[in-house]
């Protein structure tokens, strides 16, 4: 699952919180025994949330941008 994740998220890091993520939810809500494609198709919607969330702080952040920087600063 971890190189599943790395190969969508092209990042070690990230693609180790997901599966980290994955299974301390897991283990909260009392779910011990899991499949392996359920395992697999919920590390790669986590995958997607992820790039899909960084896309959209990109893209606000892009939009954001100018006005952040015509900014006056305050001392």
């Amino acid at each position: 699952m971890l190189r599943k994740a790395e190969r969508m998220l092209h990042n070690c890091e990230d693609a180790a919180d997901v599966v980290q993520e994955l299974f301390v939810d897991l283990l909260q809500r009392g779910q011990t025994e899991a499949d392996l494609p359920y395992l697999y198709r919920a590390v790669t919607n986590r995958c997607l949330n992820v790039l899909r969330n960084a896309d959209n702080r990109a893209r606000l952040l892009a939009r954001e941008e100018p006005m952040l920087s015509a900014a006056p600063r305050v001392r």
